[in-house]
């Protein structure tokens, strides 16, 4: 697991119940005959489990003022949340979404409101999502408890979308988690320190690599401008993906020559860096590379003879 903290199930964040906290029995059928629910200060009752709640339970925070809170158990570890991530081992999978549980919290903030934040889970299979209401004064009968709880959360909304029962023109809950991850996924890690002989290397590669794709008997040479723009955006290339590289090096052969290819192949709409062995983080930082060729130039990487015969860039 990570270092990062994630709140704990159960616990709404920012209404952290008090360590001295004592749980009563399960309430169950105390409702009969429309029993009034009462907490003692300082107290919390657990409710039976409801809808699709797991959890759920009442705590008294002092006076007149209560947190209710219901845990919905959730499986991202079997979402459809990429092709890569689909058929990556569990474990990987795990590690995929510790690296980013920020980003899975930060998402299920914004979608559903405030008042949810995402539990601990082992291996992502069963992680608990955790809504949770305020309440004052008195809190009715057992039943009118788990009601609070749904109207003043979006806690249906999340069903919904987690089941796929969203309304035709919204997205489901992976659908809308995916595309946050992927997203994510695009931003390159922190650039580190490239010696400019290695960033020079690549750059020669890279050119050679592309006129080779057009000039198969190798007589032509490149115009000098373009070649220039080309050696422009390989340079530009390599220090915003250094970090990109120094990871993508550890499972791979990250010499100039090699990258110089497959960024010439990605340049080119090919798949340049993707690989099938490796794990999952590694064909992430992958398809990063091969994705980012289009995205950091406007050159149009066609070349074709201009009036002296050379390779030039055509617009």
């Amino acid at each position: 697991m990570s270092n990062l903290n994630r709140v704990q199930a159960g616990i709404p964040e920012g209404g952290q119940f008090l360590e001295a906290t004592k749980t009563r029995p399960n309430v169950s059928g105390l409702d009969i005959d429309g029993r009034r629910l009462d907490v003692d200060q300082y107290d919390s009752v657990n409710l039976e489990p409801f809808d699709d709640f797991d959890e759920a339970r009442v705590t008294n925070v002092g006076g007149d003022e209560h947190i209710i809170v219901g845990t919905k158990t959730t499986d991202f570890a079997h979402m459809n949340l990429g092709n890569e991530y689909a058929n990556a081992p569990q474990e990987e999978k795990a590690a995929y979404l510790n690296a980013r549980q920020e980003v899975v919290s930060d998402f299920i903030n914004y979608e559903y409101g405030s008042r949810v934040s995402l539990g601990h889970g082992s291996d992502w299979a069963e992680t608990p999502v955790v809504f949770w209401a305020r309440a004052n004064g008195e809190l009715g009968t057992v039943e009118d408890v788990p009601n609070d709880l749904r109207h003043n959360t979006k806690s249906d909304s999340f069903s919904g979308d987690v089941a796929g029962d969203a309304f035709a023109d919204r997205d489901t809950f992976e659908d809308k988690l995916a595309a946050r991850l992927r997203g994510y996924d695009k931003a390159p890690l922190e650039q580190v320190p490239m010696e400019k002989y290695r960033v020079d290397h690549i750059s020669t590669e890279f050119t050679s690599a592309l006129v080779s794709s057009v000039d198969q008997d190798g007589n032509q040479l490149l115009n000098p401008e373009s070649e220039a723009r080309l050696r422009e955006f390989a340079g530009s290339w390599c220090q915003r993906h250094s970090g990109d590289l120094q990871e993508w090096a550890k499972d791979n052969d990250a010499s100039p020559r090699t990258v110089g290819k497959k960024l010439a192949k990605a340049a080119r709409g090919g798949s340049g860096f993707h690989q099938d062995c490796g794990d999952l983080n590694s064909k992430v930082i992958a398809a990063r590379l091969d994705s980012s060729a289009d995205e950091l130039s406007d050159v149009d990487w066609d070349l074709e003879p201009d009036g002296n015969g050379d390779l030039t860039i055509t617009e």
